[in-house]
């Protein structure tokens, strides 16, 4: 194995040194069926060769020479032969497995709190992020940026041809100015009096890459913030600050020319002809894998060269290389034996076949890739002289799949160990796993595609086994209600007891230790945090109410600082309000206190109201607290 070791030469005075921050983990679980329970998405295989691999070698090209691994304990075994390789490149390689993160928000909080990031760092949370550019001109115009400490996040985006999210940007100065919603993508809001004031770029069509250079405070951000799962949180909350607060910090794009990776690669009508054309124009490539479809295409993009080397970057196994993009492993020959007898007349562009395959002649492949040991066509033969007819583009096909004969398999992802008989026809956008189901979402969204309303921790079904779905939402309502009782018993055990900010603290602590055992979503965090506050005050009177909440005013600052999380609040108040009368007369008056106490802002406020049941008793409770709000902003306007 062949090591590639680059030497950068460095000015004299340069003390300024970025450290990678690599998460090896997806925390998507629509990547859970064709994930074993022990293996790291980093471990997963694009083209036969292990993701994390293929990121390693494009920071290996750039000036970064300090690496920090952040990986699930009990995946960690499926990434030493990774971990071994890489340590020698790089002048530091330092691993840490933490048990128990489901986000890249707890990732960070268990970085930092052991004290490793101490100085400006680039973050790759999604481990399937690829990059073909050394980076250099984008990490010296972060530099620069940072002479301002207030400068202190960069976005790296590229240019799409495809409708993207919105957002908003400064065109001289390149400052982002406002980032679309966390539940839909194609939605913003932005101050109208800002909006008035300078130049603005709304665009759609500039895609992330996955890339973010960050200044050290941005890993304080997440270990202050609790609540903060994504690094899209962080932008949004930083862009919150922008209009809210004197000490605000600023945040930049950086726009890359090279081709992004998610085009829409099968409306044009030759690929090749396609990439062809781009490349007098385009020299380097970013992007990020963040649905199945982009894992298809990644395919045919690693085997167009896109990321050079390829394939013979970190691993012993030798390819050979022929016409039209066609990678076949060492271990077979094209018209060799007949044990591994492949046709080149039946292989079209874009393919990579792995070791140990064996694949009937007349099998049709293009555009595609085939795992290690897999057997198409003719291992179900009886005679070689019966003809396969199988065809397979578009698609990635796992390690030790079977395929039988006549099937039909276009655009698609089949898992490791996945048997297919004969004359099947597999639909475009299936996904596989390894049981042998065939998945969706239970909400009937798209499970190919990364869909604008799906959470990133949404769950999936199986048609096959629609009872132990139920099975499972039963499961899930109890684990419910058991955080909500500990949530109300934590509550309980303080409020007899001398007040203290230290006691809120621990208050916390205890809610996020019961959030990460059971495993509950931020929104849900938000909702029964607000709903237990308001039962154990169920004898309270208003002024007791009062006195409680500024005294509790840093846990309510903790969690609902993001407008979904005051929506939370106040469908808690809404749902104790169906089971307890008596709060009636205390409601609007409750409403009012948080929000002249900017726990819960206007926004929020409008927003949920337009949700409320125009014949219900709390539309008219509330309702001249938003009338009066909507006069309000009358007279601002005027």
């Amino acid at each position: 194995m062949n090591k590639i070791v680059m030497v950068y030469a460095k000015s004299e005075g340069e003390v300024t040194k970025l450290t990678a921050v690599v998460i090896a983990d997806s925390f998507d679980r629509r990547f859970s069926p064709i994930l074993a329970q022990n293996k790291s998405m980093g471990a997963f295989k694009i083209c036969n060769i292990e993701i994390l691999n293929y990121t390693f070698q494009w920071i290996a090209w750039t000036e970064i020479q300090d690496v920090i691994l952040a990986i699930s304990n009990d995946r960690k075994e499926s990434l030493n032969s990774i971990v071994k390789y890489w340590r020698g490149i790089f002048d530091s390689f330092r691993l840490l497995a933490s048990p128990n993160c489901v986000s890249v928000g707890e990732v960070i909080r268990e970085i930092n709190g052991r004290g490793l990031i101490t100085s400006d760092f680039i973050l790759i949370a999604n481990p399937a992020t690829f990059c073909s550019t050394d980076l250099c001109a984008q990490i010296a115009t972060f530099k620069e940026r940072r002479r301002d400490r207030k400068n202190v996040l960069t976005l790296l985006y590229t240019l799409s041809d495809t409708v993207k999210p919105f957002i908003v940007i400064d065109p001289i100065t390149m400052k982002l100015l406002a980032f679309h919603h966390d539940d839909d993508s194609y939605k913003l809001e932005f101050d109208k009096k800002n909006f008035l004031e300078k130049d603005k770029s709304i665009r759609s069509d500039l895609e992330d890459t996955g890339i973010a250079l960050c200044s050290a405070s941005i890993a304080s951000q997440f270990s202050d913030n609790f609540d903060f799962q994504h690094r899209d949180d962080i932008i949004r909350e930083l862009l919150a600050r922008i209009s809210t607060s004197i000490f605000f910090q600023l945040i930049h794009l950086h726009l890359e020319f090279g081709i992004c990776f998610l085009f829409e690669i099968e409306k044009i009508a030759s690929s090749i002809d396609f990439f062809r054309i781009l490349s007098n124009s385009y020299d380097h490539l970013d992007f990020s894998n963040i649905d199945y479809d982009d894992f298809v295409r990644g395919t045919r993009l690693i085997a167009q060269q896109w990321l050079i080397p390829f394939p013979n970057i970190v691993t012993d196994e030798n390819y050979f290389s022929y016409p039209n993009n066609i990678f076949i492993s060492g271990s077979l020959s094209a018209n060799g034996d007949d044990d591994s007898k492949i046709n080149l007349a039946s292989v079209g562009p874009n393919v990579v076949i792995g070791r140990k395959c064996e694949i009937a002649p007349d099998v049709l492949l293009n555009a595609s890739s085939i795992g290690e040991g897999a057997k198409i066509g003719h291992y179900l033969l009886l005679s070689l002289c019966k003809r396969s007819g199988t065809n397979i583009s578009m698609s990635a096909i796992g390690e030790s799949v079977l395929i039988g004969n006549s099937t039909k398999i276009s655009c698609s992802f089949i898992g490791d160990a996945v048997s297919i008989g004969d004359k099947v026809t597999i639909e475009p956008h299936c996904v596989i796993g390894h049981v042998g189901c065939i998945l969706r979402f239970a909400d009937e969204k798209d499970f190919w595609f990364a869909c604008k309303y799906h959470p990133k921790n949404g769950s999936s079904y199986a048609d096959e086994d629609l009872q132990t779905f139920e099975d499972a939402s039963d499961d899930e309502l109890n684990i419910i209600e058991r955080f909500f009782e500990e949530v109300k018993e934590s509550m309980e055990r303080i409020r007899g007891v001398k007040f203290s900010d230290q006691l809120i603290k621990n208050l916390i602590l205890e809610i996020n230790s019961s959030k990460l055992a059971y495993n509950i979503s931020v929104d849900q965090v938000a909702y029964y945090v607000f709903l237990a506050f308001l039962h154990i005050h169920r004898d309270s009177s208003f002024a007791d109410i009062r006195i409680i909440s500024y005294k509790w005013k840093t846990l309510f600052t903790n969690y609902y600082k993001p407008v979904k999380n005051q929506i939370q609040a106040l469908a808690a108040m809404e749902e104790y309000l169906s089971t307890t009368p008596n709060f009636k007369s205390l409601l609007a008056k409750t409403v009012h206190m948080f929000y002249e106490s900017d726990i819960i802002e206007e926004d929020a406020i409008l927003s949920w109201y337009e949700s409320v049941d125009s014949n219900s008793s709390i539309y008219e409770l509330v309702k001249p607290i938003v009338s009066w709000l909507k006069e309000a902003d009358e007279e601002d306007s005027d």
